[in-house]
């Protein structure tokens, strides 16, 4: 999946949520950041995620009011939320070979290793959404099954 970045140039930054960020491109992602992600990255997430706009709003802990006052972009740090979870849609991806349907059910279902918590909202918290990206490794690798 790649999440494109509108930067304050006008110009666009094109980011593979499924893969790391190049260093070159470290510097311009932060700023981008900083800038703010497109409020449409929400609809998106929804869309890929099977929830509505407003389960992912909880999801990202942006409340609707606040949402709905943004003008375009999002903060620097709802803009680094949205992101961690487009990157975890697009391992997510990967593992499920291209399966949405599985990896929507596989994010929503308890996960013993994550404390019997679901995915997405173990991944609400960066450490748990660590906790995640190792779990959908192991899936790609073999190394566990879903």
């Amino acid at each position: 999946m790649t999440v494109v970045i509108h930067m304050p140039d006008g110009g666009e930054l094109r980011v593979e949520a499924s893969q790391e960020t190049p260093e070159t491109g470290l510097a311009e992602l932060i700023r981008s950041v900083e800038e703010g992600v497109e409020k449409s990255s929400v609809d998106t997430l929804a869309e890929s995620l099977g929830l509505s706009k407003g389960d992912v709003l909880d999801l990202l802990e942006i409340d609707s009011s606040t949402f709905s006052r943004r003008r375009q972009r999002l903060n620097r740090h709802e803009s680094e939320r949205v992101l961690r979870l487009h990157r975890l849609v697009g391992e997510g991806l990967k593992a499920f070979d291209g399966d949405k349907d599985a990896l929507k059910r596989w994010f929503q279902a308890p996960n013993i290793l994550l404390g019997n918590m679901p995915p997405l909202q173990a991944a609400r918290f960066d450490f748990g959404a660590r906790e995640v990206e190792k779990l959908l490794a192991r899936i790609r690798t073999g190394d566990f099954i879903a």
